[in-house]
């Protein structure tokens, strides 16, 4: 016994002598909270990137002006921030090698608070760390069960991309960015009675973009680098934007004028993993990448053909229309014919199974069936004619006509992140082809108009 006192005896007393070291005046709050240097790297100090928890400075009114003897070698070596911090100042990343065929990656968001007074109030650094808990909490509770009616895809949301997001910071914005749009949606849809779901207090746009735009930086990063290291993150990084994408088109602030950008956006982030597809199949989202009843399922199956209601004789003609774009609207067309017959197919398959199916059956039928995967589909050459945006081409309105029966399939689908997206789309497009005079084509419109108000 005596022994081993004796040999605790020395450690004890080094303890006691620390190496003395040089004060940091200007240190971030969370480091001076436990009493450890700080290197003073801004927006995000070393020893909080290390941590990946929120790095937060005071204000330097605060502080009296630093001795010049303190600086004599500060700021050599400091470390720069970890993957899914902003940098200093305004700069941006570098463009990633990766194009897919003229689709593009997400840019940041530029939120347009003045539209709303609502989303107006700004974000206070003494909140930040409460706004994230809020939002992980939410994360788990509410927009990760509802995600996804199939068990195993449920899981992955509930348990494999969070668990990703732990170890990869730019996820864990991402992920807190897509439950603050699920909680600004149901803010916009339940109103007063959103504040008290499960107890959880709002959180502020500003703080949702921020996470966003910077999760979204670090992204387009890993993008550049994409390989069969990283595929499983960067996969799940497409999820978790593919999902905010779409439930952005419920936010005015967030969904400027224009009907394209969440379609290039859902065509960028949903082709960068193409070539890791074989990485992904052996991957812990293997769920998220395997549809049971995929494109050959429906092709063979003895069901009526398309109720679109769009077929070769309803297409308006005219002198003025190009061969060109007439071609790509039938190509468009002969794709919305195979969506829509895989819709039908579901419903008929979902009866002659069970005879009387529910909601939530049918439902989950439509998931297996990925009928949401449309805007991979669809030729880019129809895309680029809707990028016209000419009034005085025939072509544009009818391309947008189009479109909109596209936008009915994805109001079939209940989910959070759908739910007034694309009726509100629909309405945009039925009013543009509304002014324009044209009867024809306004007529074309009724049906996906009856749908989006039903």
């Amino acid at each position: 016994m005596c022994e081993e006192t004796a040999a605790l005896g020395p450690p004890r007393a080094r303890k006691r002598h620390r190496a003395r070291h040089t004060k940091s005046r200007l240190g971030c709050l969370p480091c001076k909270q436990r009493r450890v240097k700080c290197d003073e790297t801004r927006p995000v100090c070393g020893a909080c990137s290390s941590r990946e928890e929120p790095c937060t400075f005071p204000d330097p009114s605060t502080y009296p002006s630093r001795p010049a003897s303190s600086s004599r070698t500060r700021g050599e070596g400091r470390p720069t921030p970890r993957s899914g911090a902003l940098p200093h100042g305004h700069e941006t990343a570098p463009e990633p090698a990766w194009q897919a065929d003229g689709d593009r990656l997400p840019e940041p968001l530029v939120v347009d608070l003045a539209r709303s007074t609502e989303f107006s109030h700004p974000a206070r650094d003494d909140h930040l760390v409460t706004d994230n808990l809020r939002l992980l909490q939410y994360f788990h509770l509410h927009t990760a069960q509802q995600m996804s009616l199939h068990t195993k895809r449920n899981q992955v949301w509930q348990r494999v991309i969070p668990d990703l997001a732990v170890n990869n910071p730019y996820l864990m914005h991402l992920l807190l960015a897509l439950s603050g749009i699920h909680m600004t949606t149901d803010r916009l849809k339940l109103g007063p009675a959103a504040e008290s779901k499960g107890s959880i207090g709002m959180v502020d746009l500003q703080v949702i973009v921020e996470h966003h735009q910077r999760g979204l930086q670090a992204f387009r990063e890993e993008v550049s680098r994409l390989s069969n290291a990283n595929a499983e993150v960067v996969y799940a990084g497409s999820l978790l934007l593919v999902g905010f994408i779409y439930a952005s088109l419920q936010v005015n602030e967030l969904n400027p004028p224009g009907v394209l950008n969440w379609l290039h956006l859902i065509r960028g982030v949903s082709s960068v993993i193409d070539d890791q597809w074989p990485t992904l199949k052996a991957s812990r989202l293997r769920p998220m990448v395997l549809y049971f009843h995929g494109d050959e399922y429906w092709r063979d199956l003895p069901f009526a053909s398309s109720m679109s209601r769009l077929n070769y004789s309803s297409l308006p003609s005219s002198s003025s229309t190009m061969d060109g774009a007439l071609n790509e609207h039938l190509r468009a067309v002969d794709t919305l014919d195979a969506i829509y017959s895989r819709v039908i197919s579901v419903l008929q398959c979902s009866i002659s199974e069970q005879g009387c199916p529910n909601h939530a059956e049918i439902q989950a039928d439509f998931e297996e069936t990925a009928v949401l995967s449309w805007p991979l589909l669809i030729p880019r050459d129809f895309i680029n004619l809707l990028e016209i945006d000419e009034e005085a081409v025939p072509t544009w309105r009818l391309s947008l006509v189009i479109l909109a029966y596209y936008y009915v399939v994805n109001t079939l689908l209940d989910r959070w992140y759908l739910n007034g997206s694309f009726e509100g789309e629909i309405f945009k497009i039925h009013e543009i082809v509304r002014t324009s005079g044209s009867s024809q084509l306004t007529g074309l419109m009724i049906w996906p108009v009856r749908v989006a108000s039903s």
